[in-house]
């Protein structure tokens, strides 16, 4: 399995980086179709992250993969610092912090049996990014 940019996952986040209204909505929007995904797909997504611990090559393309999610990420925070609707922080650190976070908590929660419950792997992630990034409601 090899995703680039133009996958669906990164697609579906496309619903935070330039869908339209408050960005709490967008974030919770966005993971709604990233959870979908991994349901979906779950085994394999965790088969493929622990294949990339033993084998090199896996490794470079399943970092890639996650990279390209940081990068789009990073920047999109930087866009909204810019138009003042995040306070000032790290964007690439956050970024990475946030997306490798989502990462193993996907993996761990809808990647083996028994998986966590959709609603509540979405409030999870959706309450961290929304505090992380805009502030408590």
């Amino acid at each position: 399995m090899c995703w680039t940019l133009n996958s669906k996952p990164l697609r579906l986040a496309e619903r935070w980086f330039a869908g339209t209204g408050p960005g709490d909505l967008r974030i919770r929007d966005a993971l709604e179709g990233i959870v979908g995904v991994f349901e979906r797909h779950g085994p394999v997504l965790h088969a493929l992250a622990d294949a990339a611990t033993v084998d090199p090559d896996v490794e470079g393309a399943y970092r890639g993969l996650v990279q390209g999610f940081i990068d789009a990420t990073a920047r999109h925070i930087e866009t909204e610092i810019e138009a003042g609707k995040i306070l000032p922080l790290d964007a690439w650190e956050t970024a990475r912090a946030l997306i490798w976070m989502d990462e193993r908590y996907l993996v761990s929660s809808l990647g083996r049996s028994p998986c966590a419950a959709r609603e509540t792997v979405i409030d999870t992630l959706a309450t961290i990014w929304t505090r992380t990034l805009y502030g408590g409601r």
